[in-house]
């Protein structure tokens, strides 16, 4: 059986993800940098 997505669908859900994953790297990044700080002071 075929899978038939509305494309407006597939790319708003496409473009959510891709924020979604860009805002985890960032806020790991953050983790990582607040953290390796906090073992130089």
């Amino acid at each position: 059986m075929a899978l038939n997505l509305n494309q407006n669908i597939a790319n708003n859900f496409q473009a959510a993800m891709e924020g979604y994953c860009l805002d985890l790297l960032h806020q790991g990044y953050e983790a990582m940098l607040t953290a390796n700080a906090s073992k130089r002071a």
